[in-house]
């Protein structure tokens, strides 16, 4: 049997975790010799505070679109969570009140979408993308278009503006969800299930998988996902804003696809996730560094999708090649 010949291309694009930390790495030594304000604590945990909140929702969508789907509305979600989570704790006083509403609400929602998805057979598209509009417009008519402040004595308030000694909690969270979603992807039998659904579902329904409660379920933990974020958000924000979602939606579905899982389902590494979110943000932060217009940064997000895209495409082949 002929001995398949080692590819640095295709080991570094399998290893997705390990080649973004790379190029992580070499971007952050590059900008350290060629800027004089990058390499300092603030402005290096100003990245990983910018990048906490993407990074969540990146860990909820991972099981969206390792099981099969696409989730357009999480920014949106998020948003709306944020917002009537600050309601509850302005009327109750209690965080843990506020923390459970939104990661509920945020649920119900990804639940709704995964129910009208498999039960009712509507396009995921379509369905998500209309229902980020249902709560957009909830967040503003509630809200009434303005941002809802509440009490520093809050615990949405100590995370997003305090610190545990010199790290924000905002940056200690990040490896807590990472590690957290990581092991219920890969380490349990419903994250195994998950990713089957998302791999084969044919294959997984004749295995006896019910498939469709299952995708619901993807859809429901990325809701959760939301809601953990939507209380970050608030936290962040020191106030609950219907119109903060912003390119965070992009951002996140960018950084997911990014650290390695595949849109086809199947596959999927919420640590990749993680990088990903973190490369994000770290190429924002280089335009600001080197002045680029900050109009420029939606569109350099945009074709880093569609490189990564390309290059999972290129993967493929290869692959597929070194086989036979």
């Amino acid at each position: 049997m002929e001995k398949k010949k080692f590819n640095l291309f295709t080991y570094l694009l399998d290893k997705r975790e390990l080649s973004l930390t790379l190029l992580i790495l070499i971007m952050c030594a590059v900008m350290s010799l060629t800027t004089e304000t990058f390499f300092t604590a603030l402005n290096i945990f100003n990245i990983l505070k910018q990048a906490a909140i993407t990074a969540v929702l990146a860990c909820g969508l991972t099981f969206i679109i390792s099981g099969g789907g696409i989730d357009l509305s999480m920014a949106n979600n998020m948003c709306l969570s944020s917002v009537t989570l600050v309601m509850v704790y302005n009327a109750t006083g209690s965080s843990l009140l506020a923390l459970v509403w939104g990661v509920g609400l945020s649920a119900f929602i990804g639940a709704v979408n995964g129910f009208c998805i498999t039960k009712l057979g509507l396009p995921a598209f379509i369905v998500t993308m209309g229902m980020s509009n249902i709560c957009s417009g909830l967040g503003l008519v509630v809200t009434k278009g303005y941002p809802i402040a509440f009490s520093k004595d809050s615990l949405m308030f100590k995370i997003g503006q305090t610190s545990l000694g010199p790290i924000p909690w905002l940056v200690i969270l990040i490896p807590v969800f990472t590690i957290t979603g990581q092991f219920v992807l890969r380490k349990t039998v419903l994250g195994n299930r998950l990713q089957a659904c998302g791999g084969n579902p044919v294959a997984a329904s004749l295995s006896g998988l019910n498939v469709p409660n299952l995708k619901i379920l993807t859809y429901t933990f990325g809701g959760m996902f939301a809601g953990f974020a939507a209380f970050m958000l608030a936290g962040r924000l020191n106030a609950g804003n219907p119109s903060a979602a912003g390119t965070l939606g992009m951002d996140a579905i960018c950084a997911t696809v990014v650290g390695g899982t595949s849109m086809a389902g199947g596959g999927g590494t919420v640590i990749g996730s993680m990088v990903g979110a973190i490369l994000m943000q770290l190429i924002k932060n280089a335009l600001l560094q080197y002045e680029v217009n900050t109009y420029w940064q939606t569109t350099v997000i945009g074709l880093v999708l569609i490189a990564v895209c390309a290059l999972d495409l290129v993967s493929r082949k290869v692959g597929e090649k070194g086989l036979k």
